[in-house]
């Protein structure tokens, strides 16, 4: 009876994941606790790990009270933010097969292939943030992975139409809306 209840909060866990209106990691923690039977579950429990691992990614903080952000690759910005030439995010140059890394902690939400931008991954953050990684010479999550500001999720390269030789291409999305990530970019 308990591993089924513990299978049945988890299932449900996965098809909020791959929701397609998954605002943020913090959703599915708010929901799981809400679906929650037992107050006292015991340790050692997968499903307590998985609430003790979103506990923690929610909490990743600025001192503004606003998720915080690191730099998803080591490399010098080649290319600034700039809204009037549709250049949405930041470009780090950055040799072929650099690790790319998450800017946060968060929920994969894309991951795989697209003519133009090549192989891209995108992570759903708390407080509506988004980031976009492209050009990617390959992609090490998939689609629902929970990754963790500073993980590695990706290899930088030089694909897709849109590419002017190797590096990443970095944005930053608030309300799905882009915004200049240097401004919120842990220093």
């Amino acid at each position: 009876e308990s591993m089924s209840s513990l299978n049945q909060r988890l299932k449900f866990a996965t098809i909020l994941a791959g929701s397609d209106s998954l605002d943020s990691t913090a959703a599915i923690y708010d929901s799981l606790r809400k679906f929650e039977e037992k107050p006292n579950r015991s340790e050692g429990n997968i499903y307590k790990v998985f609430l003790d691992f979103l506990d923690r990614s929610t909490s990743c903080k600025d001192k503004n009270d606003h998720v915080a952000f690191k730099s998803p690759a080591s490399g010098v910005i080649i290319q600034q933010y700039n809204e009037q030439k549709g250049h949405f995010g930041l470009d780090y140059g950055v040799k072929k097969n650099t690790p790319v890394f998450a800017a946060a902690d968060g929920v994969v939400i894309f991951s795989d292939y697209t003519l133009e931008n090549g192989f891209v991954v995108i992570i759903q953050h708390k407080d509506h943030f988004k980031t976009f990684y492209k050009h990617c010479s390959q992609l090490l999550k998939k689609e629902r992975d929970f990754v963790r500001m500073g993980e590695l999720i990706a290899l930088s390269g030089n694909t897709g139409s849109n590419t002017t030789g190797p590096h990443l291409h970095f944005e930053l999305w608030l309300n799905d809306v882009p915004i200049n990530p240097i401004n919120i970019l842990m220093k």
